[in-house]
């Protein structure tokens, strides 16, 4: 497996305020700024970068840590903020980048469609959202070129991934955000793999977070070569793909999912642990007492 990542992350002036990253990062996507291989440039008010793929969880926590370093340097005097969603200033929404979106069409792995939500809502809403993409790939392997799989793939990410994140997120501005963005089913197919879509940025916020990310990315990918995905859905072939989840109630775990609803991800972690390595169920743990500690201490 490789796995990289584009995040998205809002710029605050000393008021707290918004600002159109454009203003300050220069750099679009087609002429980024490039440093220790990590590329950082504006994207519509956002500012995003990207780490190149990585092999192994060392080299892909090195390369966010050096990707948030670098941003907060060149976002200075400006504060780069994890938030999930704001309520962008209609000044600031008045500049021409402030209604661009990605080219590249998102797809529900459910429904098998291309969401069109988001382009519209970018036109009409004075809401942004941040991102906290993957990109993962087979390397050595041809489990993710497969188009059949890669849905199941989608499928399995939100069972142990997509609901991990809910149980240890604690950003509120998150249920604005999976109004549109970020819901249960959310990626991108790529010729390498697919881009998940459903995390925002705040995973990259501590070391600790991004291993996790990366450890459950790891997980789920090693055992979709072992066909994991056996034990809940079957897949059927005809005139049309069709797939069907026996294993568990998938309708649930888009309701945590898309409505950030902890109480139910915390239950149904219990569910997910019984398919997990001790040592990653652990680390699941520790993330959620960082999470809780950071959340009663206001940070």
């Amino acid at each position: 497996m490789q796995i990289g990542s584009d995040v998205e992350c809002f710029l605050r002036n000393s008021s707290d305020q918004v600002i159109n990253a454009a203003k300050h990062i220069t750099h679009d996507k087609d002429n980024p700024y490039k440093k220790q291989k990590i590329k950082i440039y504006y994207d519509n008010i956002l500012a995003e970068f990207n780490i190149p793929p990585c092999n192994n969880a060392r080299e892909f926590i090195t390369n966010i840590t050096n990707g948030v370093y670098l941003l907060e340097k060149l976002a200075s005097p400006y504060k780069v903020d994890l938030t999930a969603a704001a309520i962008i200033e209609q000044s600031v929404l008045q500049d021409a980048n402030a209604k661009e979106s990605g080219c590249d069409d998102e797809y529900n792995a459910y429904t098998l469609m291309i969401n069109t939500e988001p382009k519209n809502f970018i036109k009409n809403s004075s809401v942004r959202t941040s991102g906290g993409h993957l990109h993962i790939g087979s390397v050595g392997d041809e489990i993710l070129l497969d188009p059949i799989i890669k849905p199941l793939f989608v499928y399995m990410l939100d069972l142990f991934l997509g609901l991990t994140s809910v149980a240890i997120d604690n950003d509120l501005s998150q249920i604005d955000r999976r109004k549109v963005f970020g819901r249960a089913g959310s990626f991108r197919p790529k010729n390498y793999g697919i881009e998940y879509r459903v995390l925002s940025s705040w995973w990259i916020g501590k070391p600790e977070y991004t291993a996790l990310v990366y450890s459950l990315t790891d997980f789920v990918y090693n055992e979709m070569i072992e066909k994991i995905w056996e034990k809940f859905w079957t897949v059927t072939i005809g005139d049309k793909i069709s797939y069907n989840c026996f294993g568990y109630d998938v309708n649930i775990i888009k309701d945590a999912i898309n409505n950030c609803n902890k109480f139910e991800a915390d239950r149904l972690l219990g569910f997910i642990f019984n398919f997990m390595p001790n040592d990653l169920v652990q680390q699941i743990n520790d993330a959620k007492k960082i999470a809780s500690h950071a959340n009663c201490m206001g940070g």
